[in-house]
């Protein structure tokens, strides 16, 4: 009997010995960062540990002594029952996943932290910490007329003649500016009006040139040119007869509303005083004492000078025709705008003035 139990004995050993090993590892914690795992312990063969977001490990089966290890069917010493299964191992956490990170701001996100597996069996594999940064969010692009141009750049048009566009400064669009006072900002209706100027941003009405303003030129000497009265025009008029329309020129006048120079043999000393050439007479000027004067000069009969005299005073040998009577008086047949000046105090014959 004696051998009989060392015999079962020495079988019992492997028994005991797993046994005992099976309580060792089950002290053991697992712990693994991310979402509820666990793992759980059950009686019986090794477990196998789920891995991922916290799966629990599958329970190992608690298997029986082999009953060939007692061959006298007897059982368990003292009835115990076979010893606990091998400890699972802890499934490793499943790492957390980052947050999306925000355009404009870094989105930090944070993995989820495992939880610690429990049951007999290895250390649960921490998990890890998902971390996500997001990029940088980019700048807010400008809009409008005078995003990215330059100061000074248009971005406001107008037709209103009295303003200025609008410009950019700081990529803001500037308002409407005034033109200066005094702009014109449209063409007179009329040769005596003014064009409107711009005052204060707004364009004034037409005014009138002054008084006298020429606004109408014949292109004749002898005609006076339109001149502006009241914001009118005014028609031209001819100058009076005989009028002077060269400063420069005394024998420059005008004749019938014609320049005409009074050197002529038509128009001799004065406007119509023509010389007679049958009588011998022919234009010519004659100067005495400062004075020069023109006569129709070689006259024959006096009935035949324009005056009705032909005067031998100045010298006797000169014959002009004079305005005279040839009795020491003047003559009336002076053109118009004319009148008679005796010589006698220059000794020259007389002659006809302008008035």
């Amino acid at each position: 009997m004696l051998r009989s139990r060392a015999v079962r004995l020495h079988r019992l050993a492997p028994v005991l010995l797993g046994l005992l090993l099976g309580v060792a590892c089950a002290s053991g914690a697992g712990v693994e960062d991310g979402p509820d795992t666990s793992v759980v312990h059950v009686d019986g063969g090794a477990g196998t540990a789920s891995g991922g977001d916290g799966g629990a490990a599958d329970a190992g089966s608690g298997g029986q002594p082999d009953a060939s290890m007692f061959p006298d069917g007897s059982s368990f010493p003292d009835g115990g029952k076979a010893g606990s299964g091998g400890a699972g191992t802890g499934g490793a956490g499943t790492a957390g996943t980052g947050g999306t990170a925000t355009a404009g701001a870094s989105g930090a996100g944070t993995g989820g932290t495992g939880t610690a597996g429990t049951g007999a069996g290895g250390a649960g594999s921490a998990g890890t910490a998902g971390m996500a940064t997001g990029g940088a969010g980019a700048a807010g692009s400008p809009s409008g007329p005078c995003a990215g141009k330059p100061d000074g750049t248009t971005c406001a048009t107008t037709t209103d003649p009295c303003k200025t566009a609008g410009t950019c400064a700081g990529g803001v669009c500037g308002a409407l500016g005034h033109k200066p006072d005094g702009t014109s900002c449209g063409k007179a209706s009329a040769v005596c009006k003014t064009d409107p100027v711009c005052a204060n941003g707004a364009c004034g009405a037409e005014g009138n040139k002054p008084d006298g303003t020429v606004c109408a030129d014949p292109g004749n000497p002898c005609v006076a040119p339109g001149k502006c009265g009241g914001g009118v025009c005014g028609a031209p008029v001819p100058y009076p007869e005989s009028h002077q329309y060269d400063a420069s020129n005394k024998w420059a006048r005008c004749c019938g509303g014609q320049p005409t120079s009074l050197t002529t043999n038509g128009d001799c000393g004065g406007c119509g005083i023509t010389c007679n050439g049958a009588n011998g007479e022919s234009c010519a000027a004659r100067t005495n004492a400062g004075q020069t004067h023109y006569y129709c000069a070689g006259c024959v009969a006096s009935a035949k000078c324009w005056s009705g005299c032909c005067s031998t005073s100045y010298p006797a040998t000169d014959h002009v025709c004079a305005a005279s009577d040839c009795s020491g008086g003047c003559t009336s047949k002076c053109p118009s705008g004319m009148h008679c000046v005796s010589g006698a105090s220059v000794s020259m014959s007389n002659w006809c003035e302008w008035d």
